[in-house]
């Protein structure tokens, strides 16, 4: 059964919403929820997506549990970084 509430969110939306959320409300709210952050997660993911390129370009990270030790990227670390690259490269 359909909580009350969440049929209430869904009549706020316009059809194309409606249409996009279906009928089930979980998420309709997730969709409002993320149509609402857009703005500060495209942000963060252009900061993130910045960030990555700088560490793969100077090739080290910080060691684990300080502050101040920089060890070089392992292979795996690379790979990760490139992929996270190219995904966030789609997004933004």
């Amino acid at each position: 059964m359909v909580e009350q509430s969440s049929v209430l969110t869904l009549l706020h939306f316009s059809k194309e919403q409606r249409r996009a959320v279906g009928s089930n409300p979980a998420s309709c709210t997730n969709f409002k929820l993320n149509k609402m952050a857009t703005a500060a997660k495209r942000s963060r993911q252009s900061r993130v997506l910045v960030m990555l390129e700088k560490q793969l370009k100077s090739g080290v990270k910080t060691q684990k549990k300080t502050t101040d030790v920089k060890v070089p990227l392992t292979e795996t670390d690379i790979k990760r970084i490139k992929k996270e690259i190219e995904i966030l490269t789609k997004l933004v």
